[in-house]
């Protein structure tokens, strides 16, 4: 159709050119019948581009109403396509419902409500602090471990050898004042004085 509506404009384009050139000759010859022949054609030429042009018209109509029936039958196939994808997700929610009770649904949450329940008393049960016994409070736990840390202390140094255990540790203040040579020399007496 679109090859048919091409020729129709091409004959058109054609019949208007020729219109033009017969307004051409005619405003060239002077009144008479040589330029009422002219008319006649250029008339004649004008009534044929009105006739192709209605036929254009009526084919890009019938083109566009061919067109909007195709889209109107694919959105129609679409839209069936579409309720019997809906019909079928509903017969499968249908039976799945209807494979469910609600009061034994209602009883499941009741049930597992009630072990959460349980659970939750049992954990506050295990978590429950015993007192210390009467007479005992934090001072005295303190102090016992104070000398348990004592005790541990004395059994780690039995273990250390003799030379160990005697031997000086070395301490050193790095802030304290450095004494001079001559300091430490003044303060030792020579047993040659002393004779």
């Amino acid at each position: 159709m679109e090859k048919r509506i091409a020729f129709i404009e091409e004959k058109i384009r054609k019949l208007e050119a020729e219109t033009l050139k017969y307004k051409e000759q005619m405003t060239k010859l002077r009144p008479g019948a040589a330029q009422n022949a002219i008319k006649k054609r250029a008339l004649q030429a004008l009534k044929q581009k009105k006739m192709y042009e209605n036929q254009r018209d009526q084919m890009m109509q019938q083109q566009f109403t061919l067109e909007q029936t195709s889209f109107t039958s694919n959105t129609l196939k679409d839209t069936y396509a579409q309720l019997e994808a809906l019909k079928s997700a509903k017969a499968t929610l249908d039976s799945q419902v209807k494979s469910f009770n609600i009061d034994s649904v209602a009883d499941l949450q009741d049930d597992l409500q009630d072990l959460f329940d349980s659970t939750s008393q049992i954990q506050d049960v295990l978590a429950r602090q015993y007192d210390t016994p009467d007479g005992m409070d934090d001072a005295d736990l303190e102090a016992e471990l104070m000398s348990l840390e004592s005790e541990i202390i004395e059994e780690e140094t039995d273990d250390l050898p003799s030379y160990l255990l005697s031997a000086p540790v070395p301490t050193h203040d790095p802030n304290a004042t450095k004494t001079s040579a001559s300091s430490i020399y003044s303060t030792v007496k020579s047993p040659l004085k002393d004779q």
